[in-house]
């Protein structure tokens, strides 16, 4: 919108200045096109009509498509307890955000997998869960689920913090294959958000967030060894 402030303010002044009309005509025009494509892409993609997968390691997106979405979906399991049994107000809504932020990506992965690959999304069995990176046990869970409220949220920041920095090392092992532009892209995002609300979940805020936040955008700086878990 900034392009389009001198014609605005040509416009509400009563003023005319043939040159940032006509700029601000080509610029509004460019942006409807770009809006109108992109709203065509998105229809598109809702009726599982994406454009085609354009990777070079179809394995590899298989298999990254369906480990993220089965860490995504216990993810949100975890951080929907939170929601509702966090002592505190901002982790509650930190786990409320977890909560929309891991449906909205699994519901993109949905609708990706529909239009590249062949067969309904299969999550990963039980085998597979035990073998990917800060993947918690039923047991674990489970304690979540029984443990007193006053030593709830400490224990929900040591698990989530463990499964997050999973999800961050799946991440990084995306956005360094050969596979799609797209995933490549969204794995750049996810990894970034995690470690963000790593650094959120232990209370790291003002100008060490902002450092942290630079730096995650170009590292993966967290790993499942820097985050402790119950035995």
């Amino acid at each position: 919108m900034y392009p389009l402030f001198p014609g605005l303010r040509d416009w509400i002044g009563g003023r005319r200045c043939p040159q940032h009309r006509r700029f601000a005509l080509v610029w509004g025009a460019f942006a409807a096109i770009g809006a109108l494509l992109c709203a065509g892409v998105a229809y598109l993609g809702v009726h599982a009509r994406e454009l085609p997968w354009t990777g070079q390691n179809a394995a590899q997106d298989v298999a990254y498509i369906r480990r993220m979405s089965t860490h995504h979906t216990q993810g949100i399991e975890v951080a929907t307890l939170a929601a509702g049994r966090a002592r505190d107000p901002h982790l509650r809504s930190l786990a409320r955000l977890m909560v929309a932020e891991q449906t909205g990506d699994n519901s993109i992965f949905d609708q990706w997998w529909r239009s590249w690959f062949p067969g309904p999304l299969q999550l990963c069995g039980p085998d597979e869960q035990a073998a990917m990176p800060g993947m918690l046990t039923p047991q674990q869970i489970q304690q979540l689920r029984q443990v007193p409220d006053t030593d709830f949220d400490s224990l929900f920041v040591r698990l989530m913090s463990f499964h997050h920095a999973g999800a961050v090392e799946m991440a990084d092992e995306e956005i360094h294959s050969r596979g799609d532009i797209r995933l490549r892209i969204m794995a750049q995002a996810i990894r970034h958000s995690q470690q963000g609300e790593i650094e959120m979940m232990h209370g790291i805020n003002g100008i060490p967030a902002v450092r942290a936040a630079i730096l995650d955008l170009f590292s993966a700086r967290i790993t499942t060894a820097d985050t402790p878990v119950l035995p």
